[in-house]
């Protein structure tokens, strides 16, 4: 065949520089959301300020004729304290913290349900058409309420002067009435519950009363202690009694002829010691009425000390008394041992008779001191009842004098209203501003949000950058722009080729033979025209270069033979080109060969039978997602040039350049065709 590149000195260099082996390394680059962003918008910055300045105007002026101008009214209670000193440090910190709880109590008061509806019963007492749907709800969610130190501030607002105006002094209005309805019926049930009290304490008073009476009969307690304890003595003396009396009669009954002497001498004892103990008791009384006279005359006759003395006195000669009975009853009762056994009987019948007489009135006594000690303790309960009724009726009535007299005082502070609600002459806030700068910006957003929605859905090819995930295994050649200017197109494909030239192996490619660059479109760019170009840049650089038309997806033919009566096995001699153009291979003539009916071993046999014959054999292999045979093509080739165009499904690319990427022996490399004039891979 025509043309070795055995001839061409530019062949041999080209194939010098093809055989040194060239490792491409690069890694995959990070992804920035940035430039990311930057890639979306790129080209969309106009549309994206017409429609932000459409959106924003539009919402803006919705806005700003929806505002509103609000008027703000506000009223002012002064809580007062009752005592000066409580809002300064006197040292009692507990009145202080009353009064501040009262504060805050009245706050909460102010914001309760029943002042607001009685509130929205005082507006609507006014027909306006505002508080057609008031209701104590809403009220209390238009109407601000906060405390600052011993005031409680409230405020408003309304769209109507007013309104707003109305409805805060409605609020206080309702509040004082509430306040001085609520300290009335407090003042009226306090007053209520006390008298009733007073009523029932009197009744238990008098019944107390009524008890001691019956219970003390005419006998005070100050005659009970001096009556009992006279009791207790009279039966310590007949307890005494009572023994000596039946000692004696003991002593008679054992008595006998010999022991009369006996008797006598015991008789005699006990005479003598009872003179002794009636001496002793003389001295005593003679001691205690020396103390008498001392005491009345630093006393006088009626109190305490002078009617306790004269009570020992008086127990003192009884029980003197008591003895001197006695010992006439041991005289007696010795004459009567004197005497023989008639006497002698006679004598313990009466000793009996006595004896029995002693421990009846011994029985009685005690019965009329267990009786009088039951009275004792009785009264003394009651006295002490009497006493806790009468302290509790008294603190009643200190309660109902302070009710009925100083009412006032019974909180620690007063309410009074410092300032009523005015209607105000300038708006508080004018929404109108507001919600045109909202509307405005809300529409920016939605322009932007739109838009940049738009980028991410439509998911297209734009700009050659879009490929920056792909670089690293498949350089980017060459940018064709879409519109050029006079000779753009073919610095283009000389760019194109340059690269091609300089395009790094992936192994050692053996020397003499052709460098097979397969075109294809990936996605739905068309190649033919750009591998024609490219193979006739090769020829304008003197190398001796073949072009294939292997497209066989579109079913064109040709009227002469050409690449698919080669794949048949026929030997087809390509159509020599004119000075400066490359040799020409037609799609062929036989339609029976079509895109489905090759294989690997006809395109690799077929490509080899031009190999030692040229020094470039560029070939056409159609599109990668419509023909079936631009795989096979890719693999048979030393390099593949993918045509992209803007527009391409970015998703569909990904998919092709995973394919495509490892089936060539040096590897592939992208070409963007049709870039817009802001594609950043354009030479400017």
């Amino acid at each position: 065949m025509d043309g070795s590149v055995v001839d061409n000195p530019d062949a041999e260099g080209f194939a010098g520089a093809e055989v040194a082996d060239f490792v491409q390394a690069g890694e995959p680059a990070e992804f920035s959301p940035f430039a990311a962003l930057g890639r979306l918008m790129r080209g969309r910055w106009l549309v994206l300020v017409v429609l932000a300045g459409l959106f924003g105007a539009g919402f803006g002026a919705l806005g700003f004729t929806s505002g509103k101008k609000i008027y703000e009214s506000q009223a002012i209670l002064r809580i007062s304290a009752r005592e000066p000193g409580i809002l300064f440090a006197n040292g009692d910190d507990s009145k202080l913290k009353l009064f501040q709880s009262f504060v805050k109590a009245e706050t909460t008061y102010v914001a309760s349900h029943p002042v607001m509806r009685r509130a929205v019963e005082i507006i609507k007492e006014v027909p306006s058409p505002y508080s057609e749907e008031l209701t104590a709800r809403r009220l209390a969610e238009s109407v601000s309420i906060r405390r600052k130190e011993a005031l409680i501030v409230l405020k408003s607002a309304s769209v109507d002067a007013e309104f707003a105006a109305r409805k805060v002094n409605a609020v206080v209005d309702a509040y004082l009435a509430l306040h001085e309805e609520g300290k009335e019926k407090l003042a009226s049930f306090r007053e209520s519950e006390l008298a009733t009290r007073e009523v029932d304490l009197l009744q238990r008073l008098n019944a107390v009363k009524a008890q001691t009476l019956e219970v003390g009969g005419e006998f005070g307690m100050a005659s009970l202690v001096k009556t009992h304890i006279e009791k207790v003595s009279q039966i310590e003396g007949l307890v005494a009694r009572r023994a000596e009396v039946a000692a004696t009669l003991a002593a008679l009954e054992s008595q006998t002829g010999s022991g009369s002497a006996d008797m006598a001498d015991q008789e005699i004892m006990r005479a003598t010691l009872l003179d002794r103990a009636l001496a002793d008791l003389n001295f005593d009384k003679a001691k205690r009425e020396a103390e008498l006279s001392t005491l009345l005359r630093r006393y006088a006759d009626g109190t305490s000390q002078v009617r306790e003395k004269r009570e020992e006195i008086a127990i003192i000669d009884r029980a003197m008394a008591d003895r001197r009975q006695q010992i006439q009853v041991l005289g007696q009762t010795g004459a009567l041992t004197e005497g023989g056994e008639a006497s002698r009987e006679e004598s313990i019948a009466e000793i009996q008779a006595l004896l029995k007489k002693v421990s009846d009135q011994l029985q009685t006594a005690r019965d009329d001191a267990r009786e009088l000690n039951r009275k004792r303790i009785e009264l003394t309960f009651l006295e002490e009842e009497r006493d806790e009724l009468r302290r509790m009726l008294d603190e009643t009535r200190r309660a109902l004098d302070v009710i009925r007299v100083e009412s006032r005082n019974s909180m620690p502070g007063l309410v009074e209203a410092m300032s009523r609600g005015v209607v105000s002459e300038n708006p508080a806030e004018n929404t109108a501003k507001m919600l045109g700068a909202g509307g405005g910006l809300g529409g920016m957003v939605l322009a932007v949000v739109l838009v940049i929605g738009y980028g991410l859905r439509r998911g297209r090819f734009r700009f050659s950058d879009d490929l920056w995930r792909h670089v690293w295994q498949m350089p980017l050649l060459a940018v064709f722009p879409a519109k050029t200017g006079k000779g753009g197109d073919d610095d283009a494909v000389f760019r194109l080729r340059n690269a091609v030239l300089l395009f790094p192996s992936r192994s050692t490619r053996p020397s003499r033979r052709a460098r097979i660059i397969a075109v294809s479109g990936l996605e739905r760019a068309e190649s033919r025209a750009l591998s024609r170009a490219l193979a006739d840049s090769f020829a304008t650089a003197r190398l001796n270069t073949l072009f294939i038309d292997a497209n066989l997806a579109t079913g064109t033919t040709s009227d002469t033979a050409g690449w698919r009566e080669v794949l048949t096995g026929e030997t087809v001699f390509p159509m020599a080109g004119d000075p400066g153009k490359a040799a020409v291979l037609e799609a062929g003539r036989d339609a029976l060969v079509g895109d489905a009916s090759v294989s690997v071993r006809a395109v690799r046999s077929a490509l080899e039978t031009y190999a030692e014959d040229y020094a470039v054999i560029v070939v056409d292999a159609g599109s990668f997602g419509k023909g079936l045979s631009a795989e096979l093509i890719a693999s048979a080739a030393d390099l593949v040039v993918g045509v992209v165009t803007p527009g391409d499904r970015l998703a569909r690319l990904n998919d092709a350049v995973s394919r495509v990427a490892a089936l060539p022996r040096h590897g592939a490399g992208f070409v963007v065709q049709k870039a817009s004039r802001k594609d950043p891979g354009l030479m400017r």
